[in-house]
């Protein structure tokens, strides 16, 4: 593969990780929010998802 050397491209492909990571951040923030309703703060400190 060739290095990206065109300054627009690698802007677009940094606000494409961006994006990534919050939709990522979000889908971590749901999960443990859904264990804390399920089954309370101390079970949902018990997974291992929790200490990410």
């Amino acid at each position: 593969m060739k290095k990206i050397t065109d300054e627009r491209l690698i802007l677009k492909n940094l606000k494409q990780i961006k994006v990534l990571f919050i939709i990522q951040l979000l889908g971590i923030l749901g999960i443990l929010s859904y264990d804390l309703i399920t089954r309370g703060f101390s079970e949902m400190t018990d997974r291992p998802l929790f200490f990410c």
